[in-house]
């Protein structure tokens, strides 16, 4: 029997949601969006995250990532390690998020605007209730520059809406199956 290891550290299955800064190469995803990718297929997912979805900040990951690499992870999100030797290590973070109508992806991502939407976030997520997980939306996007020459990448907005009970779909054992085809799902009713 033919085993391989795949060099997978931390995360989970997928599928997979992105945050795309730039237009996706194969154009199946615009700029500022979220796209969710299951298989060879990708959705834009944009709408859910404006409507709201709930993080499962109980089990973050933040780290380091670099393309073809396996992910460096903190021992704590509340404390960065220094940035591992070699080129292309991003700062990055691994959370698994509830979509609505019992859909969840997870949300593995590295870069500079997908870690700039987590610090964003964060400040509002101080005053945590117990056994929550919080729901939040899109509320935009932010430009951020580096100077003059330097680049400039964007950031998607995350806005706490409320704390809410772990909905089923981020249960150890939770049903993880995604229908994308629904546009209306991800209205708070649904979860």
């Amino acid at each position: 029997m033919f085993e391989i290891d795949e060099g997978s550290e931390g995360g989970g299955g997928g599928p997979f949601i992105n945050w795309h800064v730039q237009e996706s190469d194969d154009g199946s995803a615009p700029a500022r969006s979220f796209s969710l990718k299951d298989g060879d297929g990708r959705t834009n997912i944009t709408d859910r995250f404006k409507k709201g979805v709930i993080l499962d900040i109980e089990n973050l990951q933040t780290g380091w990532g670099a393309f073809g690499m396996p992910w460096k992870w903190n021992e704590s999100p509340s404390r960065m390690m220094k940035r591992p030797e070699g080129d292309g290590w991003k700062k990055g973070f691994s959370v698994r998020v509830a979509l609505g109508g019992g859909d969840a992806g997870l949300w593995q991502q590295a870069g500079t605007g997908v870690f700039m939407s987590l610090t964003h976030l964060a400040p509002q997520l101080q005053d945590a209730e117990a056994g929550k997980l919080p729901m939040v939306k899109m509320d935009g996007v932010e430009k951020k520059s580096f100077g003059e020459g330097k680049g400039s990448t964007a950031f998607a907005k995350l806005k706490l809406v409320k704390w809410v009970d772990r909905p089923e779909c981020l249960q150890e054992n939770g049903d993880t199956s995604i229908d994308v085809g629904d546009d209306d799902a991800g209205d708070d009713e649904e979860f």
